[in-house]
């Protein structure tokens, strides 16, 4: 997997593989390469060479050229939107967070891929919200394409480093991010993720007196007062973080110093090849947030997107000083996040893995010996039985072996990210569905297809599924009835799991099949 961090200055790429037998995914190469100091994006998207510069970033990595074709990247803050906000708890969360979404978004809800989830904050349910131009999200897979790679997530800076720090962020405490180079680029976060974002032109005068201004308008925009701030970018070397603790009363951390500890605490091998670790730091955040389950992924729906009638990506979103906090549109409903626990030490609290995936089944399998001492017997009693029925038969080649067809059955299609984008102009009376209990509550189905028909969906049948012991909810659907899957997996979640998803078969009566699980 090719991991990339494209901004207006620089773009930095990990690479990472996974041998057959392995258990941990590991770091075997990465690149750096600096752009001119004027905001690169729009030009490159227009003029292909994006595509052209990644292939070069690709084939001067350290230590050896980068080669895989799929790629998760993440893009500067002023080109997404992000909010928070209050639900008054009056109406369905989805259609709440539609019209809220309405009220800040500066071009029509449908022209943007979405995601929120639901969180709780001192007893009240808060919606962390942020998009990203349908266009915008097009051009950068258009790029990506031409360079012969796959673009398979797509999300911000914001998330990227919330999934690095989220260990040293304590209940309660608010941590801000500053990136120091052209821009001052600013995120402040809570435990639930980021909450606003500030960009602003940095002059070389007085940096001090600069990010000082800047984090009193944060204060008084927000009304909040930050614990501890992380600086982080090339003119941040030149700095002292004693002396701007002093000036802005806040407790500072250098970034590289975070992630040097980070990395000697999970004894990871890191050679950047002599370029200073710091420069990753977004990269390494990717890693973590690529594996996360309730962060936004701009690129879940790219075969759904109409290319037709959309408007130029733009360049930037929010650059104003200080920018409105950048709204986005919806996704699907999360499960409720809990807080962290609180964070005891700030020189070990970043726990949180970089690269380690869970074990896969074929490693798991193979790396049983015992297993595959068997396997290997079997096999070697197979190919000297097979022999010796050849032997006594006289024949000297075996017939084809007759094998019935199959039986079709429904392929279990993994759900990436939950965050599918809700079209508001989408009907659930236009939905057709069967409810089936697959427990052994009596009447389930039955309270259940009322829950729905509450909602809005007219044509609703009802019945008993194969076996009653589901735990888990499965829903399966139709080809032609994956655009209202966003829909229906937002009205259900609520009450069930709604993670199996599976492929309902073409000549079904039926756009959807929910078997009802435990959960």
């Amino acid at each position: 997997m090719i991991y990339l961090h494209l901004s207006s200055s620089s773009i930095e790429a990990i690479a990472t593989k996974k041998g057959l037998l392995a258990k941990d995914e590991k770091i075997s190469a990465v690149s750096r390469k600096v752009l001119s100091e004027k905001p690169p994006h729009q030009d490159l998207l227009e003029n292909d060479q994006l595509a052209t510069t990644i292939k070069e970033l690709l084939k001067s990595a350290y230590p050896a050229e980068i080669k895989d074709n799929q790629v998760s990247t993440v893009l500067p803050d002023n080109q997404v939107i992000i909010k928070r906000f209050s639900l008054s708890g009056k109406k369905n969360t989805t259609d709440e967070v539609i019209e809220k979404a309405k009220e800040f978004l500066p071009l029509d809800i449908t022209l943007y891929e979405n995601f929120y989830k639901e969180i709780n904050v001192e007893d009240n349910k808060e919606i962390v919200f942020t998009a990203i131009p349908l266009s915008l999200v097009l051009a950068y897979s258009r790029a990506l394409k031409n360079a012969s790679l796959k673009l398979t997530f797509l999300s911000s800076n914001a998330f990227s480093i919330y999934a690095l720090i989220k260990p040293l962020i304590g209940n309660n405490e608010k941590v801000i991010y500053l990136d120091i180079n052209q821009f001052l680029n600013l995120v402040i976060f809570d435990e639930n993720g980021p909450l606003d974002t500030m960009e602003k032109k940095a002059t070389p005068k007085n940096i001090n007196a600069e990010i000082k201004t800047l984090i009193k308008k944060l204060h008084e925009k927000n009304n909040l007062t930050a614990n501890k701030l992380i600086i982080a970018g090339e003119k941040s070397l030149e700095l002292s973080a004693t002396d701007l603790s002093e000036e802005s009363s806040i407790t500072v951390y250098k970034m590289g110093t975070l992630l040097e500890e980070l990395l000697s605490g999970q004894k990871i091998t890191f050679d950047t090849g002599g370029v200073p670790l710091m420069y990753f730091d977004k990269v390494l955040g990717l890693i973590n947030l690529a594996k996360m389950s309730d962060v936004p992924n701009f690129a879940v729906d790219l075969k759904n997107i109409k290319v037709e009638e959309l408007p130029a990506p733009p360049t930037t979103i929010n650059t104003s000083f200080p920018p409105e906090p950048a709204p986005s549109p919806v996704k699907m409903e999360v499960e409720e996040v809990p807080s962290p626990e609180p964070a005891t030490s700030n020189e070990s609290m970043l726990g949180q893995t970089i690269v380690e995936y869970r074990k896969s089944g074929l490693s798991a399998f193979f790396a049983n010996r015992l297993v595959l001492t068997g396997l290997f017997a079997a096999i070697f009693l197979i190919i000297v039985g097979s022999y010796l029925l050849i032997g006594q038969s006289r024949q000297f080649r075996l017939p084809f072996l007759s094998v019935p067809s199959p039986t079709p059955t429904v392929i279990p299609t993994p759900s990436v990210t939950p965050s599918p984008t809700i079209d508001p102009n989408q009907k659930r009376s236009d939905v057709k569905l069967q409810v089936l209990n697959g427990t052994d509550k009596t009447g389930f189905a039955k309270s259940s297809a009322e829950k729905l028909e509450d909602l809005g969906y007219r044509e609703v049948t009802i019945g008993n599924a194969d076996r009653d012991d589901y735990s888990k909810t499965v829903i399966r659907v139709k080809e032609v009835g994956r655009k209202y899957l966003p829909l229906v997996i937002s009205d259900l979640a609520k009450d069930f799991d709604t993670s199996t998803i599976e492929t309902l078969a073409d000549d079904s009566q039926y756009d959807f099949v929910i078997i009802l699980g435990q959960k």
